[in-house]
């Protein structure tokens, strides 16, 4: 079973970010999933905060972690955080296969 259409993006929105961004509408549709899980600080999970991210695990427990999320912040977001467009711009950069490019 998956995640009903009301729990994801809107269809327009997931069609943008996916041809900006090289990720299948699959791939987009877990990223979304996991942006949600991570945003416990915003109920309505429309931003990651800095906080939310430096909690992180696997960010915590890299010594590069708190400035890996300083770039984020500081080259793809705004007032401290992240929407879900600007997260998945950002794990496009680790995206196998072709580089999307402006």
């Amino acid at each position: 079973m998956g995640a009903s259409r009301s729990a994801l993006l809107p269809l327009d929105e997931e069609k943008s970010i996916c041809s900006e961004t090289g990720f299948t509408p699959k791939q987009l549709r877990r990223l979304y999933v996991r942006f949600q899980e991570l945003g416990k600080r915003n109920p309505a999970c429309e931003f990651l905060t800095r906080e939310e991210l430096l909690d992180i695990r696997e960010v915590a427990l890299n010594p590069l972690g708190q400035r890996l999320v300083d770039v984020i912040i500081e080259d793809y977001g705004e007032a401290n955080r992240i929407n879900f467009k600007q997260f998945a711009t950002v794990l496009a950069q680790f995206r196998r296969g072709k580089a999307i490019t402006d």
